[in-house]
């Protein structure tokens, strides 16, 4: 479990672009690391793969608001 786990900040806050919170996001690593950082972090929306960096991100929108592309 992170600190943010614990006591996220802000609370109830919306991006100006949208955006309430991130929905999930897929984050390469080594092999090595994968079971370390499973231990240290329970936070659902983190999925863990072999490989390097964010692979992929998904944004909750805020109701009304408009999803932007990151392309």
């Amino acid at each position: 479990m992170t600190y943010f786990n614990i006591d996220p900040k802000p609370r109830n806050f919306t991006h100006p672009n949208g955006v309430k919170r991130i929905g999930s996001i897929a984050f390469g690593t080594e092999e090595r690391y994968i079971p370390l950082i499973r231990e240290l972090c329970s936070d659902e929306m983190l999925h863990l793969f072999v490989g390097k960096g964010i692979k992929d991100m998904e944004f909750e929108y805020a109701p009304g608001s408009t999803p932007v592309s990151l392309d």
